[in-house]
């Protein structure tokens, strides 16, 4: 067992609640006593006996012989000076800089053994558990790992505060008692990091560390084509992709903070950024294709040497070869093959091809997606027999996930996957993601899920900001350690205590108002992007909309003015920057509903929807040329304070999809406003054409992708023509023949991907 002990501390008789009630996640059991302690610079830091080794612990899975998770490879001197910088670090957020803690020498010692009760700390919860006791004299903490040592070392600084004590600035903790283990063995994110906004690497290290105080274990980085495969050089080349030596820095990293990070490499469907190339093609199961053609050998060989090269790089045992929405599967080249042997039979195989070589490369543990395989028994059949991990994700804000059950009654392990709700949105949907995770912890334990690993998706080329998403991480946290503890409120003033380092209702005000806005946006496409891009005359505005804008403005009013005073009062003490982020998202809903009131007034002839907008964002002259104006304006000012914010957290690759997004967005504006300086009414600025689709309304995802379509347009030519042009747009292939000789072809993506 490992002992970490403060002695030497002064009693007080004054009680300190606050830092209680900020505990997250929340432990398991606390007991409060009376009274306080005070640390001060003759206390001292002592810290002894040896971890138990990983195997003196139930498997996180049953037959499952190895460690999942590792905890670094430390003597107990490197783990004594892991335990100083974390206390220095809670401190120095505190700030308070002055000397405490005398380190004595610690030399690894003798293991010794103290005996807690079942009923305190159960048996099978030891790996990551640990008890906090601070008595009158001294604070101690016991843990049977290094990590459940760390992880009480994290609530202790959770537990300390400043207070005056004599008239001096003195650090204080609570008298207390806290036994405390994790409900779920898996706890972290799926961080989609291939579809833009691929982190810097100082943003990857705050997230690892961000995961890692809030005591989740895993990192699964998303992959789609951003890692380095040496013998295919060319893949990922432009887009910001990882070097091995980076992934190096990041697991040791990692590590460091007792994290683990786990790849997560498409292997069959999501593939398309690949298959577009043209040396790549062929492997497609169509030209156009997001699949790959699992019926070719020169396919087979190509995905082994994908497999080559990625797997050395990462050193957890688990790879996560993830085969989420292969919906192109079988529609082409695997046609035959699915005819023959049923679609479950055929997707097995891949699967069995898939296991057999990641286990033959060294990696035990092989982790799919659920979403395509929970509807085939031949497939769920093949992963049973290999023993294959599900991660079973939804996202709805439902109380009971059955899904669970259906894929555990097939033996499977199973591990829960909830969202963050930020994909597309200008800000982060919180109100739904926390009834999501928090309902789908609470469901899925009983139903013998063994983790909840939130996602943070890029859909849309991942535009929204991926700083807005940390409120997320910890509700996922809270989810997954103590899941019927989970309270909203507390969550919220917790977050805003450790994160902010306030307690001023006025933070959470402001998040929670642009949050809500989710609930007015469109849910298909999701969120206000896909809407903030279009041209602004593009659609009939219906009056409901408008409202929806009315109320955009006047909260986004509101939001930048409390920030502004947030600010000026310096009552944000930590992460002061995220307030940028918190402040644009702000800017955008104001844009959006400024937007639809004056394209409104513009295109219907009502001056009285821009002269609502002039109210709440100050523009000058005429309602609508002026309005037109003021928008022109704040897009560009949008654009170039996007992209600062973009490279404070990304690489540039990937910042090019919505910088020219703005830039078109600006033309926009800049044709209505000729427009009106011309006399006319402004218009959309669409190509005139004849659309050639599947008639009646689009029942699903599939609707019309499911097999080829062939489709006539007959037209009358009455004079020469010396040049025609023809806009064809794909759903992913396209075939165009004029008076039966064929002209050309289109292929483009159908996914989420970027390029």
């Amino acid at each position: 067992m490992i002992r970490v002990v403060l002695s030497h501390l002064v009693p007080s008789p004054d009680n300190l609640k606050q830092p209680v009630e900020y505990l997250t996640p929340v432990p398991q059991q606390v007991s409060t006593g009376a009274g306080t302690l005070m640390i001060g610079k003759d206390s001292g830091l002592e810290v002894s006996g040896g971890p138990e080794p990983w195997h003196a612990f139930p498997a996180i899975v049953p037959g499952v012989n190895l460690d999942v998770f590792p905890d670094p490879d430390w003597n107990l001197a490197r783990f004594a000076t892991k335990v100083q910088e974390c206390i220095q670090m809670r401190l120095a957020e505190l700030q308070f800089n002055a000397p405490i803690l005398k380190q004595v020498p610690t030399v690894d010692s003798a293991a010794f053994t103290i005996d807690v009760p079942g009923s305190a700390v159960p048996l099978d919860q030891r790996r990551e558990a640990y008890v906090l006791t601070a008595r009158p004299d001294s604070i101690e903490i016991i843990a049977w790992t290094l990590r459940g040592a760390y992880y009480g070392v994290l609530t202790l600084g959770q537990l300390l505060a400043i207070v005056d004590h004599d008239g001096e600035a003195t650090v204080a903790c609570p008298v207390i008692t806290i036994h405390d283990w994790p409900a779920y063995p898996a706890r972290g994110l799926i961080d989609d990091i291939s579809r833009g906004q691929m982190p810097t690497m100082d943003n990857f290290k705050k997230f690892i560390r961000f995961l890692s105080r809030g005591k989740q274990n895993i990192y699964v980085m998303y992959i789609e084509d951003v890692i380095h495969f040496a013998r295919h050089p060319r893949i990922g080349a432009d887009r910001g992709k990882l070097m091995p030596e980076l992934l190096r820095e990041l697991q040791d990293y990692a590590r460091e903070w007792f994290v683990s990070i786990v790849p997560g490499i498409e292997l069959l469907g999501h593939m398309e950024n690949i298959l577009l190339m043209p040396e790549y093609m062929q492997h497609a199961e169509f030209p156009g294709a997001s699949c790959l053609d699992v019926t070719s050998d020169e396919t087979k060989q190509f995905v082994k040497e994908l497999l080559d090269d990625a797997i050395p790089q990462f050193d957890s045992p688990i790879f996560a070869p993830i085969c989420d929405e292969s919906m192109d599967f079988g529609l082409g080249k695997a046609a035959s093959l699915v005819q023959q042997q049923g679609y479950g039979k055929a997707l097995a195989g891949w699967y069995k091809f898939l296991i057999d070589e990641i286990r033959n490369r060294g990696k035990p543990v092989v982790f799919f997606s659920h979403d395509i395989v929970q509807k085939y028994p031949e497939a769920l059949a093949e992963l049973k027999k290999a023993d294959a991990w599900v991660y079973c994700w939804i996202y709805s804000n439902a109380r009971k996930y059955p899904a669970v059950s259906r894929l555990k009654s097939w033996d499977l392990t199973v591990a829960a996957g909830p969202a963050v709700f930020d994909w597309a949105r200008h800000y982060p949907y919180f109100a739904y993601a926390e009834a999501n995770m928090i309902n789908f912890g609470k469901d899925a334990l009983p139903r013998g899920a063994i983790g909840l690993i939130t996602t943070k998706w890029g859909d849309f080329h991942n535009e929204n900001f991926r700083e807005n998403i940390y409120y997320g991480l910890q509700v996922n946290a809270q989810a997954a350690w103590t899941p019927l503890a989970s309270h909203v409120p507390q969550i919220r003033a917790a977050f805003a205590w450790h994160f902010f380092g306030t307690a001023d209702p006025r933070v959470w005000e402001s998040m929670d108002t642009l949050a809500r806005q989710n609930e007015v946006l469109p849910r298909f496409p999701n969120g206000m992007f896909n809407r903030f891009w279009l041209d602004p005359f593009v659609r009939d505005i219906k009056p409901a909309e408008c409202k929806v804008a009315e109320r955009f403005l006047l909260e986004s009013r509101q939001i930048l003015a409390t920030i502004a005073a947030l600010r000026e009062q310096h009552v944000v003490k930590l992460n002061a920057d995220n307030l940028d982020y918190m402040a644009f998202a702000a800017r955008m809903a104001r844009h959006y509903g400024a937007k639809i009131l004056i394209s409104e007034a513009a295109f219907k002839g009502l001056p009285h929807l821009a002269e609502f907008a002039r109210g709440r964002v100050g523009f000058t002259g005429d309602a609508i040329a002026g309005g037109l104006a003021w928008l022109k304006a704040d897009c560009k000012a949008l654009h170039a304070d996007y992209q600062v914010l973009w490279r404070r957290q990304a690489v540039d690759a990937g910042l090019e999809n919505p910088s020219r997004r703005f830039e078109i967005l600006a033309w926009h504006y800049e044709q209505a406003i000729a427009d009106v300086q011309s006399g006319r009414v402004p218009r959309a600025h669409q190509l005139p054409s004849d659309w050639i689709w599947i008639q009646g309304p689009r029942r699903s995802a599939e609707h019309g992708n499911k097999r080829w379509y062939h489709f006539f347009k007959a037209f009358t030519v009455e004079k020469a023509i010396t040049r025609a042009i023809l806009q064809c747009i794909s759903a992913n292939h396209a075939i165009v023949a004029l008076n039966g000789t064929r002209i050309g072809e289109v292929v483009t993506k159908a996914t989420l991907g970027v390029r």
